[in-house]
């Protein structure tokens, strides 16, 4: 019986270290390039309604924080988000399942700080 609820603990620790498509958090140190990532849905699940990007950290000047619907630079449905010094935001809009989100960061004016970004579908 010990050796059984020592296997499920061991598979429940696997199947929680799965790699999430709709979930991602990542931590920014690097001001010389620009980091672009995307959540993708899951097709199993049709009870999406907004998605939320949670930008907390420092920086020495305004960064570019942007929420897409197209990978592309200059898409109609890029919403830029400009943040500054101390930050803690939360942005969220509508969403309905059926493409992907892309989140772009900017340096822009900033060459240091630290930024935490928290993504979710």
């Amino acid at each position: 019986m010990k050796k059984f609820i020592g296997i499920l603990g061991i598979l429940m620790v696997l199947i929680s270290c799965e790699k999430s498509t709709t979930m991602k958090q990542v931590t920014i140190e690097d001001f010389s390039k620009k980091f672009t990532d995307s959540l993708i849905p899951d097709p199993e699940r049709k009870d999406y309604f907004i998605h939320k990007l949670e930008a907390k950290g420092n920086t020495n000047d305004s960064i570019k924080v942007s929420i897409s619907l197209s990978n592309s630079d200059n898409s109609a449905e890029t919403r830029d988000f400009f943040l500054t010094g101390d930050f803690n935001e939360t942005i969220a809009g509508d969403y309905y399942g059926d493409t992907n989100i892309y989140i772009t960061f900017d340096p822009y004016n900033a060459t240091e700080g630290t930024v935490e970004l928290k993504y979710q579908l």
